[in-house]
């Protein structure tokens, strides 16, 4: 199989999901990049999905000042 194909097949057959910002409640917007954070809203994923496993789990951008 080639490298590309190995791919799509991953891509196809995975399931994919991301950490996003959120809002706080003064309107700002909060970019959870902690660890502690990360790992909470990867049990809620797993919650709200109604699955055991996500195979790829993305950050959408990265918090500097961790």
């Amino acid at each position: 199989m080639h490298a590309l194909d190995a791919i799509i097949s991953f891509f196809t057959n995975s399931l994919v999901t991301k950490v996003a910002n959120f809002h706080g409640p003064n309107g700002e917007i909060n970019f959870p990049s902690k660890p502690k954070y990360v790992r909470q809203y990867h049990k809620d994923s797993l919650k709200r999905l109604e699955v055991d496993c996500i195979d790829l789990y993305c950050q959408h951008r990265m918090t500097h000042n961790m």
